[in-house]
């Protein structure tokens, strides 16, 4: 294994993991919205499915995306309708709760995503697929296995991700503590849902 490569691989994990994408705005807003313990899951689904991910790339199929980058256009078309899907989910219930305060209202809003869609999503992330392919070419000789060097991959992005992933669940928590409820806490989850959209279209626009 090469060990200073190791540490230069551990610097790039860190920045693609903690930079602002859909998984990081996404993960904010479920904080934000229904607090730092219920957004786990998220995070961990995310994680999980990034390295589930990483191993098949890494085993050959970052090669066939390379030779066939009209899939990629599939890929990034079908993230970005379901980043949309989800910010009107973030956004619909707070214009309902200015007229319709009852519970049946309240539990008709957005519910925080689940383990196993957080980690279905990735196959749609652009983001990550990006990421995916640029390590697994730029760091090829990371170890002489490819079996291990697509292990030490992962075991470096399930440390990183999460820990990444979650300085964003603390500051949706923190604007969620500060906002508290009403109309604050409305406005916010319409801001959070205008960040996705922004993600959503520059998806689009890449």
């Amino acid at each position: 294994m090469n060990v200073e490569l190791l540490w230069t691989f551990i610097g790039f994990a860190l920045v693609a993991s903690i930079t602002p994408g859909p998984n990081n705005f996404m993960v904010m807003a479920s904080a934000g919205a229904f607090g730092w313990r219920r957004t786990v899951p998220h995070v961990m689904g995310i994680a999980t499915g990034f390295a589930a991910m990483l191993g098949t790339v890494a085993l050959g199929l970052g090669a066939v995306l390379i030779q066939f980058p009209s899939l990629l256009v599939i890929v990034k078309t079908c993230g970005a309708v379901w980043l949309f899907w989800l910010a009107w989910q973030f956004a619909a219930p707070t214009f309902r709760a200015q007229t319709d305060t009852s519970p049946r209202a309240q539990e008709a809003g957005a519910q925080p995503m689940r383990f196993h869609q957080a980690a279905l999503f990735q196959l749609v992330n652009p983001k990550t697929w990006t990421i995916l392919i640029a390590v697994t070419a730029a760091y090829s000789e990371l170890a002489d296995d490819v079996f291990a060097r697509t292990a030490i991959m992962i075991a470096v992005f399930m440390i990183v991700a999460p820990l990444s992933n979650s300085a964003w669940v603390f500051a949706g928590e923190a604007l969620r503590k500060l906002l508290g409820t009403g109309a604050s806490a409305r406005w916010f989850s319409r801001i959070m849902a205008l960040l996705i959209t922004v993600s959503a279209l520059m998806i689009l626009l890449s």
